[in-house]
């Protein structure tokens, strides 16, 4: 049950909980209960929740509601430098606008997935909006945040489950798959990129069509570093841009090797 910040939720008698809660309550011998929600700063986040349970029907006293107070105080204040911890490890890797990985989190993978012994695939695929400035230029800064965001959504829903998907800046992003089983499936995910991004996007009173290029560099992950992956990945960024943007382009297998 979600419950508001701060506020108590007072039952009386467990007659109004869920069937299977007032079940166990009359098993133990429990007549009423009290839930407080835990706000922790600094984005008061609800992460927990005082639970009392009492043999006695009816709601608290003002002198319990004073223990609950402060028991939610102190729980609130155990919690806040943790949750303060992780939301600056958050904010360390994670971009502000779109909510996916920054560059920081991306080459952090990219040098942990190089770094690896095995001769497993890695591939980059390097992405650049066509199209994003013009709309930025047109409709503004606002209206062009949107569309990365949008375009963030269909990016994301178009790779595999565990592709670490980044924003490297401006309309530049980043997808890094592991455990490739060949060129011909980072190409297919290509496909569906380019497809998904060149959909129609609602901007609220207009739409508009971007569309993306791409670059793919696939190695094996133990011959091959970081760097070189992404060069080459953007060496190949650079000729779908030459032949007419919307598509994408591979690098040769011996690029990325370093």
């Amino acid at each position: 049950m979600a419950l508001a910040h701060h506020e108590t939720a007072i039952y009386p008698t467990v007659e109004s909980l869920p069937v299977s809660v007032r079940e166990a309550a009359v098993a133990a011998g429990l007549t009423a209960c009290w839930a407080v929600p835990v706000a922790v700063p600094p984005d008061d986040a609800q992460l927990a929740c005082i639970t009392v349970w009492r043999s006695v029907d009816g709601p608290p006293f003002v002198s319990h509601l004073v223990a609950l107070d402060r028991a939610r105080r102190l729980t609130s204040l155990a919690f806040e430098r943790r949750h303060t911890e992780e939301l600056l490890r958050h904010a360390a890797l994670h971009d502000t606008l779109t909510g996916i990985a920054n560059r920081a989190q991306f080459f952090g993978r990219l040098e942990a997935g190089t770094a690896a012994v095995d001769e497993q695939l890695l591939a980059v695929l390097y992405l650049d909006l066509d199209g994003f400035k013009d709309v930025n230029d047109t409709y503004g800064h606002a209206a062009g945040d949107r569309l990365l965001r949008c375009a963030t959504d269909h990016i994301t829903a178009s790779v595999r489950p565990g592709d670490l998907v980044a924003r490297l800046g401006g309309d530049e992003f980043a997808v890094l798959c592991s455990a490739v089983s060949n060129t011909t499936e980072v190409e297919a995910i290509a496909e569906r990129l380019i497809a998904a991004v060149s959909d129609p996007i609602d901007m609220g009173d207009h739409l508009v069509r971007i569309g993306v290029s791409i670059g793919i560099a696939v190695a094996p992950a133990s011959s091959t570093s970081g760097s070189a992956l992404l060069d080459a990945a953007d060496a190949a960024l650079y000729e779908a841009k030459r032949s007419g943007k919307g598509t994408w382009r591979t690098a040769p297998a011996s690029a990325p090797v370093a």
